[in-house]
């Protein structure tokens, strides 16, 4: 039996360098083509994820969490998934940003789309 390959290698393999800044990206349609059911099924049951199979949360990364899924997968953390589904967290709300005003640590927070200044009506405590 051939050994499974690896989603976040595969998502690795598929980043270009931005011609803006010169910053490595996954472009949409790769990630679309990378992130189906199947793919996503195998990576959360080898994350040891509870709900790997669930129709929810196949459902939430499917259609409102796709970037963040790869962001996990690509950072070793797919299992936190569930966190961030129960949080609300959707790509939506990216980019994300800390917030050092709060303390202790600071708080993440969402960014306000067309603005270098951070949503401090955003929290995320999932993080």
């Amino acid at each position: 039996m051939r050994p499974r390959e690896e989603l976040g290698d595969k998502l690795y393999e598929s980043e270009v360098k931005s011609a803006i800044n010169g910053r490595p990206f996954i472009p949409l349609d790769k990630l679309d083509a990378l992130l189906v059911e199947d793919a996503i099924k195998s990576e959360l049951s080898a994350a040891g994820v509870r709900g790997s199979s669930s129709a929810p949360l196949l459902e939430y990364i499917s259609k409102h969490a796709r970037k963040i899924f790869a962001i996990l997968v690509m950072i070793e953390e797919t299992r936190i998934i569930e966190d961030m589904a129960v949080s609300g967290l959707r790509d939506a709300d990216l980019p994300l940003g800390v917030d050092r005003d709060e303390k202790p640590g600071g708080i993440v927070r969402s960014y306000n789309h067309a603005s270098d200044s951070l949503n401090l009506e955003t929290k995320w405590l999932v993080f």
